[in-house]
């Protein structure tokens, strides 16, 4: 998902700058974009220095959970997602205060990788856990605000910040690893999900995560590029893209 809301980041800098000429047209001409680019998940755009998006590869991410009595870290690696190539836009507006707002859609996405669990459990003073795992999402929302600007005395653009809420109807999650008290510890992880992924601790780990990856790699696409350069770029891209990989 941190790509994809990388591309609705970038379709939403450069086409804030004329938006006072013709917003209908300049969101319409955005979501052209962001649906032509879900052809080049598979392979993504190296050109940017962005990898492939489904399969999206995750070589390292954390979660915290500390709900009713379970308070245990999982640290995740060699994760694999799969399922962002089928999101749908459910909103994409420009506002007045140099900002853009959009909500995607993904009905189900799944990821399994590998995990180092540790920490405690009801009835469990010691949980530690290495194997493998393997999650299912169902109907998540990725609500997300990007805040732009341009560098002082010149027409380049930057990305500010970005803020993220994820919103997850349903999540299962499956580990191995805890031998005899495999069945337990997965019991009080799916009873807990529910809580863990409303909470504000949750939520910021998120935003945390994505905030690392996509500022720096979009300010990197962005360093002395103008709203033009960029724009001619993008249009291009919406009117030929990518027959394959």
């Amino acid at each position: 998902m941190k790509y994809l809301l990388l591309i609705a980041g970038i379709c939403g800098l450069i086409f804030a700058e004329p938006l006072s000429r013709n917003p209908v047209n300049n969101e319409r001409y955005a979501r052209q974009i962001l649906e032509n680019s879900r052809r080049n998940f598979p392979c993504g755009w190296p050109e940017y220095g962005i990898g492939p998006i489904d399969p999206l590869f995750l070589p390292y991410f954390q979660i915290t959970q500390r709900t009713n009595g379970v308070n245990v870290v999982v640290d995740m690696t060699n994760v694999n997602f799969l399922g962002l190539r089928h999101f749908i836009i459910e909103r994409f507006i420009f506002n007045a205060d140099q900002t853009i707002s959009y909500t995607f859609f993904v009905d189900y996405a799944r990821m399994d990788g590998d995990h180092i669990t540790r920490g405690s459990m009801v009835g469990i003073p010691v949980v530690n856990g290495q194997g493998r795992f393997f999650s299912e999402m169902f109907n998540s929302r990725y609500h997300g605000t990007v805040r732009h600007s341009t560098q002082p005395g010149t027409n380049f653009i930057f990305m500010v910040n970005q803020v993220t809420t994820v919103e997850i109807q349903h999540m299962t999650m499956q580990m191995t690893g805890f031998g005899a008290l495999n069945a337990t510890v997965n019991q009080q992880v799916n009873d807990q999900i529910p809580y863990m992924i409303t909470s504000i601790e949750f939520q910021q780990q998120m935003n945390d995560m994505l905030d690392g990856i996509i500022l720096p790699i979009f300010n990197a696409i962005a360093s002395g590029q103008t709203v033009n350069t960029i724009t001619n770029h993008l249009a291009f891209m919406a009117s030929n893209p990518r027959q394959n990989c």
